[in-house]
């Protein structure tokens, strides 16, 4: 009944009972929803529709530059390829053949070129999640990354999140990025940064953190047994599987010390 209205948490459990329909499922069924809209309305607007537009675009971060498997080779998945290059953009409205090749390329048999371009996608922070969320809408994510699908506009239980998991993921993929660039407003972050190298393993944590969400247990262990298997299955080296896999595991433990204890 007026144009702020959002659905709020407390209106769930009443919408729900309203719809005979579980609250949760509604509440993903309207992100998703929302989603197509913006989808629909991007090609009329001249920006692109990012979900926080003060994050830097279109920007790799300086550890991802530094990695020296960064140079890409065409024996990959054409769609990734594609997908890397317009994140090095910073925005993507992909034409009909584009579209056409989306919607028709299976997954990909996960070459070095592949993992390559995957990671410059989740380097270039927001414009990444633009990239990204195009593919979703192809059908392409489902058929390459499930285990990231599965989250696809899955509303949050916890009423502190403002939005769905995977916009959550990529959220905090963001703030990666903008604390660890040359310019960040947190040097300290910065130097932190320099000091780890290639920062390939933290934006891949930071990506698969909340994967577990809505599993029965606690989601912090079942989203680093997906983040194990989704990383091992797209052929990342062991020691980096287990690494993103224990951060994923242990992501609550500061905010769970800093609530509890003094």
């Amino acid at each position: 009944d007026g144009p702020t209205d959002v659905f709020a948490t407390e209106r769930r459990a009443a919408v729900g009972a309203w719809l005979g329909t579980d609250p949760m499922e509604v509440a993903s069924d309207l992100y998703r929803a929302v989603r197509v809209g913006d989808r629909l309305a991007r090609p009329l607007m001249a920006v692109p529709t990012h979900f926080d537009p003060v994050a830097a675009t279109g920007r790799m971060v300086a550890g991802a530059l530094r990695s020296p498997a960064r140079v890409p080779r065409r024996d990959g998945s054409p769609a990734l390829e594609m997908a890397a290059a317009a994140a090095s953009r910073g925005v993507w409205i992909p034409d009909m053949d584009q579209r056409a090749l989306l919607a028709g390329e299976p997954a990909p048999a996960w070459s070095e070129t592949d993992r390559t371009n995957l990671l410059s996608i989740v380097g270039a922070g927001t414009a990444g999640w633009d990239v990204l969320d195009r593919l979703v809408e192809a059908g392409w994510v489902a058929r390459a990354l499930p285990e990231w699908n599965r989250v696809v506009g899955l509303a949050q239980v916890a009423p502190f999140h403002e939005h769905p998991v995977d916009a959550h993921l990529w959220r905090t993929v963001a703030e990666v990025v903008a604390v660890t660039a040359p310019d960040s407003a947190e040097p300290w972050c910065r130097q932190v940064a320099e000091d780890l190298g290639p920062l390939d393993e933290l934006l891949l944590a930071a990506a698969s953190h909340d994967l577990g969400k809505a599993l029965p247990g606690d989601h912090s262990e079942e989203g680093a047994e997906l983040a194990r298997g989704m990383l091992g299955r797209l052929g990342f080296g062991r020691g980096s599987v287990e690494t993103v896999a224990t951060a994923v595991r242990l992501h609550l433990l500061l905010p769970t010390i800093a609530i509890r204890q003094d």
